[in-house]
């Protein structure tokens, strides 16, 4: 039986596992410590309710509009239910949004849920966000004006809890791409970041990880680091300590499990570890 992608690149598959169609994603995936993580996901789809729609083809789909990143589908189900199938470029990018996903959910950051789709290389399912892009609550505006009330439209949100999550989850990501167009804010008035390809590059991260990695997130800058001449810096941050410590905790288990990859591990808390020196918060917000 031909191995399905995500197990060629995650091999620690026990005898006897389930295989095909992301069979051994499905069995790590749905432990009971990652299904009771909520966050600000709470009522969204969990990761077993998405799998359920992998080998189903009582759909009609259509291209989305907007600027996602490869070939992204709307999907319709009999039952209402609609989801995004999205072809990547490389690999790597589909191993980026499922394992953002991942990172997103340990530490309560709102992102959708993401799973392999295919047997097929670079193809990923994930839950559809209601709401409209940041970039189109901009529409009615052009030129320098567009720039300044999108500075502020970022600002406002980023400094929510949620927003400062995600800023969080960009930073130690290294988010190459939280355009306005790859954030959406939802009917309730929740920023959920969406598009995931463009995190993990090496070459953004510092060596030794001393230095904030590149990102293009301005929840990240409003709220972790500011840019100084010859680089970048961290700055004093809202959040808990020991919240820091939880989400180092959570990713160390998401490498145990064999979902994350060891490099994606490597940066991710070596990052967390340096945004603890400048934590400074006494609010907790990782549930």
């Amino acid at each position: 039986m031909r191995r399905h992608w995500y197990e060629r690149e995650h091999p620690r598959q026990p005898a006897g596992a389930p295989g095909g169609h992301g069979g051994e994603f499905r069995r790590r995936v749905t432990q009971p410590w990652l299904q009771a993580l909520a966050g600000f996901n709470a009522g969204r789809m969990t990761y077993e309710q998405v799998l359920s729609y992998v080998d189903r083809e009582d759909f009609v789909s259509e291209p989305m509009r907007g600027g996602a990143s490869g070939g992204a589908r709307l999907r319709e189900y009999a039952d209402g239910t609609r989801l995004v199938a999205k072809t990547l470029q490389w690999n790597d990018h589909a191993l980026n949004e499922i394992e953002v996903s991942l990172i997103g959910r340990a530490i309560g950051a709102p992102v959708p849920t993401v799973v392999p789709d295919s047997i097929e290389d670079d193809q990923v399912l994930m839950e559809y966000i209601v709401g409209d892009t940041a970039v189109r609550r901009l529409s009615g505006f052009s030129g320098s004006q567009y720039w300044e009330e999108r500075a502020k439209l970022t600002t406002q949100y980023a400094r929510t809890d949620p927003g400062i999550l995600l800023g969080l989850l960009d930073l130690i990501t290294g988010q190459g791409d939280r355009n306005a167009g790859n954030w959406i804010i939802t009917p309730f008035g929740m920023p959920v970041g969406i598009d995931h390809t463009a995190a993990f590059d090496p070459d953004s991260f510092d060596p030794e990880l001393l230095e904030p990695p590149y990102h293009d997130s301005g929840f990240a800058r409003e709220i972790f680091t500011e840019q100084v001449v010859g680089g970048r810096r961290y700055t004093d941050n809202p959040m808990h300590p020991e919240d820091i410590d939880l989400a180092i905790k959570r990713i160390d288990q998401l490498l145990d499990d064999g979902l994350i990859r060891q490099s994606t591990h490597a940066l991710t808390t070596g990052v967390l570890m340096q945004a603890r020196r400048h934590a400074k918060g006494t609010t907790r917000r990782i549930r």
